[in-house]
């Protein structure tokens, strides 16, 4: 009998990758948090065999569960988030969630999530979950589930259309508040579902929280409703995907994406404050899947930065009906997750990462000044002179950047080597890695210093 009981529950722990004792996290009350490495229940990334694994960590509320405090320093073996190992190929930690990430009485009053990932000591390997997402917890027993719109907290409707929002509770009777575009539109007191009024004719994109309050506890659940903007127009001739300057007009430049199947394409960025409105709804192309946008108004030699909002309103289930995704042909992208370690030694003025926003951005510059070229007759040597040295930039030198190797030119020339072959330096995840596992192509990791270093 016990050989049958252990067959059975083998499955079900191997499902349990990360868990938390007690299964319920308050805020102020001590819990464990173990991670099973070897797991095989994600299938992004993983880790084999560390030395140490860290747990990095953040908590704050359903809209952003990393906003409040987070807790670590990626790549670094500083013993802060470090686990203990179980000796089993589990890893735990031990804390109080409100002394661990320093929350007064009042912020931790308003939490309600824990976002967290685990890494090596020195972040070469990492640990999500599935489709590469960050790990998230419920923090307190009283939460709230938005039913209408679903866990994407998007809604889709057609111009004119109406919707109703749909909610409820998981610990009895609340008073719950709607508001839209931040005036109060509908509330319903002493109830544990919750059904609005139709938000009817709805013509322009809508900002909505819903505010649930129970006792002195308050959860507020922020979504939105998306208008289907498409505009069917043919795209001009001689655009390529990406971006295309204005080469007689600075302040102007045409956006180019190719979104096969999606219904429609929203350009949010730093230009129209990250809010998605009518005028920057992108314009489809009837023969093929480009989508397409002339932006205007735009301020000569400003860096500005944007993503692209992809929407699908006929999702497979587990998809997303909203994806923010930065430019794929991006020359120059800013990343909240690795522009942080970037020392301003590699990378002098970069650009600061957006507030307020999610995943990767684009940068966008018009009237850019071209590089000036000290050397313009250069020959290179024939094919069968070659001596090439095969360089990866991360481990050359101890500072790991363009302006190393320029600083070693002399070593090479010592070496009789006339031609370096770099191994990748586009923009791939993390900061430390050998390249291939790309994600922006066209742009060049600022790990290793700017465009003009290159």
């Amino acid at each position: 009998m016990k050989k049958i009981l252990l067959f059975c529950l083998l499955p079900l722990m191997g499902l349990a990758q990360v868990s938390t004792s007690p299964s319920t996290i308050e805020i102020n009350q001590q819990i464990t948090i173990t991670v099973d490495v070897n797991s095989t229940a994600t299938n992004c990334n993983g880790m084999n065999n560390p030395n140490k694994v860290y747990l990095h960590s953040g908590v704050g509320t359903d809209s952003d569960a990393w906003g409040t405090s987070v807790v670590g320093n990626w790549g670094q073996d500083d013993g802060v988030g470090e686990m203990s190992d179980n000796g089993d190929g589990t890893w735990s930690i031990t804390f109080i969630p409100q002394s661990y990430y320093g929350l007064t009485e009042a912020e931790a009053s308003t939490i309600t999530k824990m976002g967290m990932v685990f890494r090596s000591e020195d972040g070469s390997q990492e640990l999500k979950d599935n489709g590469c997402s960050d790990f998230f917890f419920n923090v307190g027993a009283f939460q709230v589930t938005l039913i209408n719109p679903d866990s994407s907290d998007v809604i889709l409707v057609n111009s004119g259309s109406q919707t109703q929002i749909l909610a409820q509770n998981n610990n009895g009777i609340a008073n719950y508040e709607l508001f839209i575009d931040g005036v109060s539109y509908h509330t319903a007191s002493n109830t544990t579902f919750y059904q609005s009024s139709f938000v009817t004719n709805i013509t322009e994109n809508k900002a909505c929280q819903l505010v649930v309050t129970q006792g002195s506890s308050s959860i507020t659940k922020n979504f939105n409703i998306f208008v289907n903007a498409t505009i069917s127009q043919a795209i001009p001739s001689g655009l390529e995907q990406g971006i295309n300057y204005n080469t007689t007009d600075t302040s102007k430049a045409t956006l180019v994406v190719e979104a096969p199947s999606k219904d429609f394409v929203y350009v949010v960025g730093s230009f129209n404050n990250w809010t998605p409105t009518a005028q920057y709804a992108m314009k489809k192309d009837p023969n093929s899947d480009l989508f397409w946008l002339e932006l205007s108004g735009l301020i000569p030699e400003q860096i500005e930065s944007y993503q692209y909002w992809v929407f699908d309103q006929s999702t497979i289930s587990g998809s997303p009906k909203l994806v923010k995704t930065a430019d794929p042909y991006s020359k120059l992208v800013l990343s909240p997750f690795d522009d942080p370690y970037i020392p301003a030694a590699t990378y002098p003025n970069l650009p600061t990462y957006p507030s307020g926003q999610d995943r990767e951005v684009t940068v966008l510059q018009t009237a850019q000044t071209p590089y000036n070229w000290q050397v313009t007759d250069f020959q290179k040597p024939s094919k069968e002179d070659l001596i090439i040295y095969e360089l990866l930039i991360r481990d050359f030198d101890a500072d790991r950047n363009f302006q190393d190797v320029i600083d070693k030119i002399d070593y090479f020339k010592n070496l009789n080597i006339n031609a370096i072959e770099l191994m990748p330096i586009m923009e791939f995840e993390g900061n430390e890695s050998w390249g291939y596992n790309t994600s922006f192509h066209m742009a060049l990791d600022k790990f290793y210093g700017t465009e003009s270093k290159f």
